[in-house]
């Protein structure tokens, strides 16, 4: 079966499954030029469909070979009239490979343009339009998007949710220096947006929180010498753009723990020291403290196995003095102890650690 074949095939499925008022909606849709293509392949098809009455043009996906569809809308009906419309669109001249009418394969979008400055980051905003005939234009934003979009000459503009939230954020203007605070705030907002770039250079704008990491290791190679806790920057951290921003790659990622490192990773590496004697709170409470944080590497054997439901106990220790006798309570774990309290303290003795029970204590 040909490919303009399949499309009608589609077509008389979506007839047959639609309603007579969400077929002659889409329909409407179809006829006013309001879909446009993402993207395809031999088997999927995605494509936006502005409808009257909604900022942001919601994503249909057609399996054309399936016989099957999807829309991103609110509506509950399936198949919603955004669906008709692309399908419609996608077979009105028979030309199912191209995917879209030559009106239909235009489009606009709103671009970001983060470029590095003195202290930071700054943005601005471009209409990115790409023409019938495949090129892509580039103008300046220099209104907000509530008046942009009633602009006549802006009638193929498909908006996203996140443009909408980051309007919001940018309508104060962001021609200058942006603030850590905005920023950090921009950059949640525009997680997956498509038209994102560093000083001309195309990047993405990850979800990803990067951490620092922390390395367990040893000062010596002796069982009572010290062990060592060192803190360093994600690994693929490659720049620092700004207050709590950085680049990995051709990401822009948010930070982690910045009171701990520093909003420009300043504090970082970070080295503590830990005696022999407290591998046991090491173990029991730093490292689970540490790895709630970051991604924690043990490169050492003499951090002790860590055991539950050991109950504390107290060991009375006899010493004959002359014709008298002294007693000293310890309190300890294990049987025999592995761990004692020194004035709340824990000490390790040998073999695994066991969680404290302070409350029994």
């Amino acid at each position: 079966m040909s490919s303009a074949d399949t499309a009608n095939a589609l077509v008389e499925a979506l007839r047959k499954a639609a309603p007579a008022g969400i077929w002659s909606s889409g329909v409407k849709l179809s006829r006013a030029d309001a879909v446009a293509v993402e993207s395809q392949d031999a088997d999927e098809v995605v494509l936006r469909v502005r409808a009257p009455g909604r900022p942001v043009a919601p994503t249909v996906v057609l399996y054309p070979t399936q016989l099957d569809w999807d829309c991103d809308c609110a509506g509950r009906m399936r198949p919603c009239d955004h669906i008709v419309a692309a399908a419609l669109a996608l077979a009105q001249t028979g030309e199912a490979a191209a995917g879209l009418a030559t009106t239909a394969t235009a489009w606009a979008r709103i671009a970001y343009r983060f470029s590095r400055t003195d202290g930071g980051l700054k943005v601005t905003r471009a209409l990115v339009r790409r023409g019938a005939d495949g090129a892509l234009t580039e103008t300046l934003v220099d209104a907000s998007l509530t008046v942009l979009r009633n602009r006549p000459d802006a009638a193929d503009l498909h908006l996203e949710q996140l443009d909408l939230r980051a309007d919001l954020l940018l309508e104060s203007g962001a021609r200058g220096l942006l603030p850590p605070t905005k920023l950090e705030a921009l950059l949640a907002v525009l997680v997956g947006a498509r038209q994102v770039s560093l000083d001309g250079r195309p990047v993405a704008i990850s979800e990803e929180l990067l951490r620092p990491t922390a390395v367990i290791g040893e000062r010596g190679p002796r069982p009572t010498d010290d062990l060592t806790i060192t803190i360093t920057r994600d690994p693929r951290v490659t720049e620092v753009l700004a207050a709590g921003v950085v680049l990995a790659g051709d990401a822009l990622h948010r930070l982690a723990e910045t009171d701990l490192t520093g909003a420009y990773l300043q504090h970082l590496p970070q080295v503590r020291v830990v005696p022999a004697a407290a591998v046991g709170e090491l173990a029991t409470k730093t490292l689970p403290e540490l790895a709630s944080r970051m991604l924690v590497t043990v490169r050492t054997r003499r951090v002790p196995a860590i055991v539950r439901d050991v109950p504390p106990r107290i060991v009375l220790t006899l010493t004959q003095v002359g014709a008298g006798l002294t007693v000293l309570p310890t309190l300890v774990y294990g049987h025999p102890p592995t761990v004692r309290i020194d004035e709340g303290r824990m000490t390790h003795l040998k073999g695994p650690v066991p969680i404290r029970d302070e409350a029994a204590e």
